[in-house]
């Protein structure tokens, strides 16, 4: 039964009209309460910490890795001072991969590239023997390989690193090749193959390749220590050609690109496809994408890229989750998105609409005008150009020891490492294409 005003004596009256300015209050008060928790939590995410971790050991090793990104001789200095690690090189390999999500790729290429320290040289070893290459096609286990760490530009490096891998999967694979020369020389092959097909820039001096009957001759032809099979040389140039090797990067998917300066960043809520729940994300919005993350740390902790192209913003009516807005495809197809899988590689999306949620009203509105500002900019791209036009930049030269070998049969392989003018780096030479 709902009482009038009128019913009321004036004392009642004015005692309802308190109480009522007092839920207001206390409304106002959870809301504040609200916006603190929610300023808090992003303090501490943005230390890269998760939320709930309260175990000592743990935040000792988040920091270490942290210091590892900055510094790695430090980082791993404190680790080993903290008793997290120990001080040799099968726990250092493990403690590479079980980190992976919170370590530099860059970093991390750093460090295992160092060929004049011996310590380093062993974590490698020690590092490619953890992954698993047994009963495994051989361009298939190099592509997973090189997506663990991003590999230096130093052709001397490369050599090194190569050598590691060649060997390695020799030993889970010992019918594959003759010898650990000839894997490693069909490896460098083919990257200088995906960096003749797939980089606008690459080096005059390993066109050649671009010629399947080139390329196939000159590795049938490469030296006596080398007689690798026809049909291996050829699926490896289709396969490459029809699938470029993807480099491995921080700060976002591998073999993304993500291009396009900064135009909004912060949290969201994300509501998951397959799994309906909703998840806190961070959310950077770029000239071209919206990318999201676990935590702001923004090193191995992507999560997500959102293609624009193509996408339109409305209100949603998901009626479980106030401030919600969505993306959708205006042909209402699936949208072109990328998300990480757990070995930091990625896989296509399957959603037709993202359902995403602000903390407040304001937020959400100002989060929909950015994301109609960017989509709108995109449109008036695509209808004002006609042509694309690869204008990505590579640096660095071509190793001649197998370059030069495949535009001139007259040169033999040289041994050792260590005289070899740069390779391009590998975000030049495995992914601009």
């Amino acid at each position: 039964m709902v009482m009038e005003y009128d019913e009321l004596t004036l004392d009642e009256t004015e005692k309802l009209k308190a109480l009522r300015r007092q839920k207001i209050q206390v409304i106002k008060n959870i809301e504040a309460i609200k916006s603190e928790l929610y300023e808090v939590t992003s303090q501490i995410e943005s230390f890269g910490f998760p939320v709930d971790c309260e175990d000592p050991a743990e935040r000792r090793r988040i920091l270490g890795c942290q210091e590892f990104n900055n510094n790695p001789k430090q980082g791993l200095e404190y680790l080993f001072e903290q008793g997290l690690l120990e001080r040799n090189p099968a726990s250092v390999a493990r403690f590479f991969v079980e980190e992976h999500e919170r370590l530099s790729k860059v970093v991390l290429g750093t460090y295992l590239g160092e060929v004049r320290k011996e310590f380093n040289m062993e974590v490698l070893d020690a590092f490619t023997r953890l992954h698993d290459f047994r009963n495994q096609e051989f361009l298939p286990s190099l592509r997973h390989f090189l997506l663990s760490f991003q590999l230096p530009g130093e052709s001397q490096k490369i050599d090194r690193i190569l050598t590691s891998f060649a060997e390695w999967y020799l030993e889970q694979n010992p019918t594959m090749f003759r010898s650990p020369h000839e894997a490693y020389v069909l490896a460098y092959a083919a990257i200088l193959l995906n960096t003749t097909l797939h980089n606008t820039n690459a080096k005059s001096q390993t066109l050649g390749l671009a010629d399947e009957k080139v390329f196939v001759r000159t590795l049938l032809d490469y030296d006596r220590e080398t007689d690798l099979p026809e049909d291996l040389i050829r699926k490896v140039y289709q396969d490459i050609k029809n699938e470029p090797i993807r480099a491995a990067s921080d700060d976002g998917l591998d073999g993304i690109s993500q291009n396009g300066k900064v135009v909004m960043k912060g949290w969201l809520l994300k509501l998951g496809g397959r799994v309906k729940s909703w998840k806190r994300r961070w959310f950077v919005l770029t000239e071209n994408s919206l990318i999201y993350y676990t935590t702001p740390d923004r090193h191995r902790n992507v999560k997500g890229v959102i293609p624009l192209d193509g996408l339109n913003i409305r209100l949603s009516q998901e009626r479980t989750k106030e401030n919600s807005f969505e993306l959708f495809s205006i042909r209402n197809e699936v949208i072109k998105a990328s998300k990480a899988d757990k070995d930091g590689s990625s896989a296509p999306g399957h959603h037709t609409t993202y359902r995403l949620a602000a903390a407040t009203t304001a937020e959400r509105d100002r989060w929909i005008r950015m994301l109609e500002s960017v989509t709108h900019k995109i449109a008036e791209r695509r209808g004002a150009r006609s042509t694309s036009v690869d204008c990505t930049s590579g640096t660095g030269s071509i190793n001649p020891r197998l370059s030069s070998r495949l535009m001139s049969t007259s040169l033999k392989r040289g041994t050792g490492a260590g005289s070899h003018p740069d390779l391009p780096s590998q975000q030049s030479a495995l992914n601009n294409h």
